[in-house]
């Protein structure tokens, strides 16, 4: 258990000494480009840190307060990461068709960047677990590809209706209202509705970025520190009372609070590590390749850790060459159907 703690450890601290910072003057945008790719590597890496806790036994091994507390910290990383990358993902989409015409190529590009991953890396596991005799492929975490998959069609038909910033958020809070509804109502577990909220919040920060970013900076210092502090004080009450009804919304209200804060922060700071643009540019394939394959780690902990680790760095670099391929190969297809 040393050993997967130190393995652990070091995972983090290579993260953090490649978190390398440069200093740039404020933008007139909330997030460029190059914030969300290293902002969706540290969602992917917050979500591997936490299932690696889980995973690796960590939790059986809390000895004291002080290390109940840290591995309590560490858990709920997922979560960040989660709400972090939904909230990136909604901005990014917002950005990227805010004068574009929402059609066809929207879906191909859905397709390709996130479903064709994902039937590659099962159908990877399938041909794998048939060899070793795993069967559990389709894992309850793949929760996220369908949560993320909803938003997308939201937007789509959203966008197909109206082009108005306003009718657009209009639009999309009633789809998560109802959808959060029917999951309510088929008892889904609350991650289910509990997070996709900060997909619509980034589609917000997008629409009405430039006031969001003109108040921020009024008094940024003041703002940070509000932002932060509301961030751990809701986090806190959700980690205190999760499971409780009351206080489910305490987690999106805790996301937001935690993306004007990056938002502050990154204002004047710019993330230059390779390993988070790494992690972002495959941030799905990751998230995806890395729970599969726990399975045939039943027990991640020792050496064992850092071969999943190896084996999980292999696979994603894998199936991102075949999927690109996949992608020139199919595109004209797919735009000629």
């Amino acid at each position: 258990m040393i050993f997967c703690g130190s393995t652990l450890l070091s995972l983090m601290f290579l993260i953090v000494c490649n978190m390398r910072f440069g200093l740039r003057k404020g933008k007139d945008v909330a997030f460029d480009r190059n914030d969300g790719i290293s902002l969706k590597g540290i969602a992917a890496f917050f979500v591997i840190a936490s299932h690696l806790y889980v995973y690796g036994g960590f939790k059986s091994i809390e000895e004291g307060l002080i290390a109940h507390l840290i591995g309590t910290m560490v858990t709920q990383l997922g979560g960040i990461g989660v709400l972090i990358f939904l909230f990136v993902s909604g901005y990014g989409i917002q950005e990227g068709y805010n004068t574009k015409k929402v059609g066809k190529q929207y879906l191909l590009n859905r397709i390709r960047k996130v479903w064709m991953p994902y039937l590659c890396i099962k159908f990877l596991f399938i041909v794998i677990g048939k060899i070793f005799n795993v069967r559990n492929i389709i894992k309850a975490e793949d929760w996220f590809i369908f949560v993320i998959t909803f938003e997308y069609i939201v937007y789509y038909l959203v966008r197909k209706v109206t082009e108005n910033k306003k009718s657009i958020v209009f639009g999309m809070l009633v789809f998560n209202a109802v959808g959060s509804f029917l999951c309510i109502c088929l008892c889904f577990p609350a991650k289910y509705f509990n997070s996709m909220w900060l997909f619509v919040v980034g589609v917000v920060f997008s629409c009405y970025q430039k006031k969001i970013v003109f108040l921020l900076k009024k008094n940024i210092l003041f703002n940070s520190f509000l932002a932060l502090i509301c961030f751990l004080c809701l986090g806190i009450i959700f980690t205190i009372f999760k499971g409780q009804f009351f206080c489910e919304a305490c987690k999106p209200v805790s996301g937001i609070a935690l993306v004007v804060f990056l938002c502050c922060i990154l204002r004047n700071i710019e993330l230059k590590s390779p390993v988070l643009k790494w992690g972002g540019k495959n941030s799905l394939q990751l998230y995806v390749v890395h729970v599969s394959l726990h399975d045939f780690f039943p027990h991640l902990n020792g050496i064992f850790m850092v071969i999943y680790l190896i084996i999980t760095v292999i696979i994603v670099e894998g199936i991102v060459r075949i999927t690109d391929k996949l992608r020139l190969g199919t595109r004209k297809r797919l735009e000629n159907f």
